[in-house]
């Protein structure tokens, strides 16, 4: 079976217990009197060990046909990662033994080739992986507090994301697409078929359209109904954005290549506004990469998607706290293009399973107190009488949908946001929970943040109203500071040494994100904690010493931060690598800091000159795509919901004869500027 592939939750939650689960792991014992780990070999490891293609970025212009013959390649396909060009697959060996594998001589001449190539950019093995779902499962009551809570169960009253308040607000999701892009989903359950898109979906692993699964694929079909089953048809339940149309990528019901991973995250970037994601690497404590082929596709999704605003990725968390994992092992989930989702129960303290780290930018409701969660089902389970719905969905897999439920709401009132407003809008409006928790502290810039927590959970109603009168954040910028090589021994569990060193910032950024790129070597990694710490002294702590042993080489991985939030990037940022236990020894080799946000020192009014002007010249308005470095003049009316792009150099003026309808939508890409949404001054020039 497919499924095989897979790590059961339910299966190892139901056999070990919680407190089990959770203290089984790691364990000490003492050795003269020195406090040693007794470390546990890693058994897992989530790639699959060959490969026999390789993806491409060609330098533009090139011939793939050259790389083909070069390698002695038999196949190729381009891929299609949304508006990016040049990347192939090459596949398909005359070398190929009778097994179908590559010998070890043959894999290190193609690489040599390719790597020796003045016409490629980069090349990467493209493996496959072994996903696993972000589910867990608990026999627990058949209601949705999630959406309401009133102390069902005995938990906290309030505890919820306020979806009846926000739905009073007249904010339903209509005219938002979610796409959940996991194992599967039936679209023909009755309380999803009628607002899902197959145009929008697609089967990677069957390479067909229809996107349902074979049976034990249920995982997304429960996601689904998280975020946008139909409310208000008198069956079943309502998801979080009941009027939301739905989409589907099934992905990982088997292994997949990084390559396919790519392409389904960048299907339909116009068309789905919001990926769901509730899935990942397994939840084991290591470091797991991603491909540059993701990468690039999470960051053209975040550029290019949704006509320019950028596609929302919101992104489940993980489950691997009792295995000490961090979402910061993750680059999936600690993308600065992805939003982070950790979990909280209905008591209103985080979820035995979900994961802390630096980079988790929000938590929401799921099982983990004395509720799981209730939403549509394949085979219906406990409480239901085999009904297609279930009430025991938990993990941070039924967190992340119920957040692209919330911000399917957000985009109900604001379709205007770009993907960093929406990032933006959940750190201003984050509800603290758990306030006895000693990790929140208020950041430099006024915002309360917790490593369990993020900046806190999800508030639909002030979430929507906030939305609904939003001004598009100035054009985000990035500063990549200058390789700090160190080559240091880091200490064997000396008290008090590490390795430390500080990084200066001149640029003012006001701070999104932040990435620490980190390149070392050790025989067991789990030894190793990493903290950067801010200028104003705020510490992110981005790996913490674990019992998980994993040796590795010359190995570079990006941690990332949103701690900083609203802060000034200027200062000394020290960063600080610790081995906190014996036995193992490493090397610190690299460091590099990126800072994510907008450029402090550029004026923040960037907004088009709407003066008059004597001469008439520049493109006239239509319903497509223009180049301007002048004027802009109307000769029709602009009406809603007609969308007018316009690309120019560092100004546009419109004329006084412009003429729009109020509510049309005109956008303007201008150099240093980015993409401004131009509504409000459009309402402004007294539409005629």
């Amino acid at each position: 079976m497919i499924k095989s592939y897979f790590i059961s939750y339910h299966r190892l939650h139901s056999l070990l217990g919680r407190a089990l689960f959770s203290s089984f792991l790691i364990f000490c014992f003492v050795t003269n009197g020195q406090s040693q780990i007794t470390k546990i070999p890693l058994k897992q490891q989530s790639r699959l060990s060959s490969s026999n293609s390789w993806v491409v970025k060609l330098k533009p212009g090139e011939s793939i046909i050259d790389i083909v013959e070069s390698i002695g390649a038999q196949s190729y396909k381009q891929l299609q990662i949304g508006t990016l060009k040049n990347y192939y697959v090459l596949q398909s060996f005359e070398s190929q033994s009778i097994s179908g594998k590559l010998e070890v001589e043959e894999i290190q001449r193609i690489e040599s080739k390719l790597n020796s190539s003045e016409k490629i950019i980069w090349s990467e093995r493209d493996y496959e992986y072994n996903r696993v779902l972000k589910n867990l499962n608990d026999p627990l009551l058949s209601n949705q507090w999630h959406l309401n809570n009133t102390g069902q169960g005995g938990g906290a009253g309030g505890i919820d994301v306020k979806a009846f308040a926000a739905w009073t607000l007249g904010y339903t999701g209509e005219d938002v697409q979610i796409c959940i892009v996991d194992d599967g989903v039936d679209y023909l359950h009755e309380d999803l078929n009628a607002n899902f898109d197959l145009s929008l979906s697609w089967d990677f692993n069957d390479n067909e359209q229809d996107p349902r699964g074979v049976n034990g694929d249920n995982h997304g079909t429960a996601c689904a109904g998280v975020a946008a089953a139909i409310g208000g048809n008198t069956i079943g339940v309502s998801g979080a954005a009941p009027d939301a149309n739905l989409s589907a990528i099934r992905l990982i019901a088997g292994p997949v290549s990084a390559s396919t991973e790519a392409e389904a995250l960048t299907f339909g970037l116009n068309g789905n506004h919001i990926s769901s994601n509730s899935w990942g690497p397994a939840d084991s404590g290591v470091y797991h990469d991603m491909s540059l082929i993701v990468k690039d596709a999470l960051a053209e999704g975040g550029t290019n998607g949704r006509g320019g605003l950028g596609t929302i990725y919101s992104w489940a968390a993980g489950n691997g706290r009792a295995s000490n994992d961090n979402v910061n092992y993750d680059q999936f989930a600690s993308s600065i293009y992805t939003i982070a989702v950790g979990a909280h129960g209905n008591d209103g303290l985080v979820s035995w399973y979900s994961e802390p780290g630096a980079s988790m930018l929000v938590t929401a409701p799921s099982d983990g107190g004395s509720l799981g969660i209730t939403t549509t089902d394949l085979t219906g389970s406990d409480g239901y009488n085999n009904t297609n719905y279930t009430n025991d969905f938990g993990g941070t897999s039924s967190a992340c949908p119920l957040a692209s439920g919330v911000i399917a709401l957000m985009l109900d009132a604001n379709p205007n946001l770009t993907w960093r407003d929406v990032q933006h809008l959940l750190v201003e409006n984050g509800v603290k929970i758990d306030a006895a928790n000693a990790d929140w502290t208020v950041n430099g810039a006024g915002y309360e943040v917790n490593h369990n927590y993020g900046f806190g959970s999800l508030d639909a109603a002030a979430l929507c109203q906030a939305a609904a009168t939003w001004q598009n954040v100035d054009a985000g910028i990035s500063d990549t500071l200058a390789l700090t090589t160190l080559n240091q021994a880091i200490p064997d569990n000396v008290a008090g040494q590490n390795v430390s060193t500080d990084i200066t910032v001149v640029k003012d950024i006001k701070i999104e994100h932040v990435e620490l790129v980190v390149e070392f070597t050790h025989t067991y990694a789990g030894d190793l904690e990493f903290v950067l710490i801010a200028p104003n002294g705020a510490t992110s702590t981005l790996a913490e010493t674990r019992n998980v042993g994993q040796a590795l080489s010359n190995y570079q991985h990006t941690f990332m931060t949103v701690r900083n939030w609203g802060e000034s990037s200027l200062g000394d940022w020290t960063v600080q690598v610790t081995d906190n236990a014996d036995q193992d020894v490493g090397i610190l080799h690299d460091v590099q800091l990126i800072i994510h946000g907008v450029d402090e020192t550029q004026p923040s009014n960037c907004l088009p000159n709407y003066a008059g002007a004597n001469s008439l010249f520049g493109a006239q308005v239509g319903d497509a795509d223009y180049e301007t470095d002048g004027k802009i003049e109307s000769t029709q009316l602009i009406n809603s919901p007609l969308m007018v792009n316009y690309d120019s150099g560092n100004t546009i003026e419109l004329l006084p004869e412009f003429e729009v309808k109020l509510g049309a939508q005109f956008h303007a890409f201008i150099d240093g500027c980015g993409n401004l949404l131009l509504d409000d001054k459009i309402q402004e020039l007294k539409g005629k």
